[in-house]
């Protein structure tokens, strides 16, 4: 069957006797008009897959008789610019993904889709959303990022069993106090947007695990962001914050938090209670000094503090004995403290461009260490200590 254009009905219509049709994928890097595209299908237990070559006629997707099969409809990575609205008439469908398109609407006929679980509409042009999406009431998954929306519309909220929402990469200038909602989502990505400021009703998203907020012109951050306990990655990098609030403190089960890029001046106290915590990114803010209470955060692995303003590191820093990979680049830093020793687990120490004069004996126990940077500083001597980093790769002196 290569090679030969067919009617999508007529395809259908050859299976007939002996498929039970479950999920129908038309995608394509080609023109519209002559596409390859998968068919999947199931025959007894096994699933079949064969390739044809045929015109897309979406209107006639698919007869009468076969809509209440259809189960997965993937039309990603096409030409489209529109869908007819008898996509309306799939009942059944629970994935409808229209992904890498030229969509610039889609029809209120979605809203009969009221068995749908997942609705990718990822890169596409729509600069607005129908208000019958209210409708998709079993709807666990919306991807909306890479289109032109200005702002979130109000029918999004009634999605009561929603629980993962992409809108990065949009042009939403803010976030509505409805969102509070959404009482089920666990991932909630805003960014690359407009945003400068998050509601205070954000605190209702007491099962959010995963917040983007990252590239936006966000000032501050609420205190009430405290209260989304269940989160385990706050995405905050390329803003304009000078900031954090205490309550940050209350994120007990925090495993990464992502900061750079900021206009920090400091590091509240209360981050010491952040026990559950791996990856902490403050590169490229203000910082002039760390706290001591760093020493709570017995799980970290990655610290990056490139591009601030240090002038010295704490000696409690040597409690945090799984760090992996610790970078200090760019800063004013005079002397490194002896307990740098204690980083047994150690793989990247990154101290280039400061001011040092000096390096601690106690760097030779670094024995996992395998990149050292220590380049562009002051130091007039290497201590012998640095011939025992047995897994050494690569030293920049």
């Amino acid at each position: 069957m290569n090679n030969i254009n067919y009617d999508i009905i007529q395809m259908v219509n050859e299976y007939q006797n002996n498929i039970s049709l479950k999920n129908l994928a038309l995608t394509s890097r080609n023109m519209f008009e002559n596409i390859k595209y998968k068919i999947c299908y199931k025959l007894n237990e096994s699933q079949i897959v064969d390739r044809i070559h045929y015109k897309i006629h979406v209107d006639k997707i698919p007869k009468k008789k076969y809509r209440n099969r259809v189960y997965k409809l993937y039309l990603y990575n096409n030409q489209l610019t529109s869908i007819p609205d008898s996509i309306g008439q799939l009942t059944q469908l629970q994935t409808l993904d229209l992904r890498d398109n030229l969509l610039t609407s889609i029809p209120e006929s979605i809203g009969q889709l009221s068995q749908l679980l997942l609705l990718d509409l990822d890169n596409n042009q729509l600069t607005s959303i129908p208000d019958s999406i209210e409708q998709l009431t079993q709807l666990q998954t919306l991807d909306l990022r890479d289109n032109l929306l200005t702002s979130i519309p109000d029918s999004i909220f009634k999605l009561s069993r929603l629980q993962t929402l992409y809108l990065n990469n949009n042009q939403l200038t803010s976030i509505p106090d409805s969102i509070e909602q959404l009482t089920q989502l666990q991932t909630l990505d805003l960014y690359d947007n407009k945003l400068t400021s998050i509601p205070d009703s954000i605190r209702q998203l007491s099962q959010l695990q995963i917040l983007s907020l990252g590239c936006n012109q966000l000032t501050s951050i609420p205190e009430s962001i405290g209260q989304l306990t269940q989160l385990q990655r706050l995405s905050l990098h390329n803003n304009r914050l000078t900031s954090m609030p205490d309550s940050i403190g209350h994120l007990l089960q925090l495993q990464r938090l992502d900061l750079n890029n900021n206009k920090l001046t400091s590091i509240p106290d209360s981050i010491e209670q952040l026990t559950q915590l791996q990856t902490l990114d403050l590169y490229d803010n203000k910082l002039t000094s760390i706290p001591d209470s760093i020493r709570q955060l017995s799980q970290l692995q990655i610290l990056d503090l490139d591009n601030n303003q240090l002038t010295s590191i704490p000696d409690s820093i040597g409690q945090l004995t799984q760090l992996q990979r610790l970078s200090l680049h760019n800063n004013r830093l005079t002397s490194m403290p002896d307990s740098i020793g204690q980083l047994f687990q150690l793989r990247l120490l990154n101290f280039g461009n400061n001011q040092l004069t000096s390096i601690p004996d106690s760097i030779g126990q670094l024995s996992q260490l395998r990149l050292l940077n220590f380049g562009n500083n002051q130091l007039t001597s290497i201590p012998d200590s640095i011939g025992q980093l047995s897994q050494l790769r690569l030293l920049i002196n």
